[in-house]
């Protein structure tokens, strides 16, 4: 009798083991806000999207457009810039905006020696930031760490920024992502 009790037990043990298994794995959900952080910046060469570049001085698509912003002009570093999201595939939706939580990050590389000397960072961020901002991107600029340095919550405080981003409205404000 125990012998048959142990075998039901590990039949049912088996069972629930394979069906635990076999359960789809829910999507992440997608905050009404993001608030990107340090910590989002973990791997970005290594495990994002490079979406463009490297480029050197006004070298790629943007080039012309860029004047002295994103280090252009100093032929001594290079562009590139990583996308991602950590809630969906980054894809517009049909308004034509990419979802919140999109991030692109454009490093600055010295090209002696390909360390990170600076970089610029646009974050979707959605939820009450998108109903007083009217791009829906937060800029913010990165030190040599590639460690956020500054952060520019409005249109107003980031006014370089959307200047030239403004041109891609089409594409909501976007360069390099297509």
């Amino acid at each position: 009798m125990k012998t048959l009790f142990y075998r039901i037990c590990v039949v049912f043990a088996m069972v629930v083991l394979v069906y635990a298994c076999t359960q789809p794995t829910p999507a992440p959900q997608v905050p009404a806000d993001f608030i990107a952080g340090d910590s989002n910046l973990v791997g970005v060469t290594a495990q994002w999207s490079r979406i463009a570049g490297p480029y050197v001085g006004t070298a790629g698509p943007d080039g012309s457009f860029l004047g002295t912003a994103h280090s252009s002009r100093d032929t001594s570093v290079t562009r590139t810039v990583y996308a991602r999201n950590n809630f969906v595939t980054i894809a517009k939706d049909a308004n034509g905006r990419y979802p919140v939580g999109t991030i692109l990050v454009k490093y600055f590389r010295r090209r002696s020696d390909s360390v990170i000397v600076s970089g610029a960072m646009m974050v979707k961020r959605g939820g009450a930031f998108a109903a007083t901002n009217p791009t829906g991107w937060e800029w913010i600029t990165l030190n040599a760490a590639g460690n956020i340095a500054n952060r520019f919550v409005s249109d107003s405080a980031a006014a370089l920024c959307v200047g030239c981003h403004r041109t891609r409205m089409s594409n909501d404000y976007s360069w390099s992502l297509k």
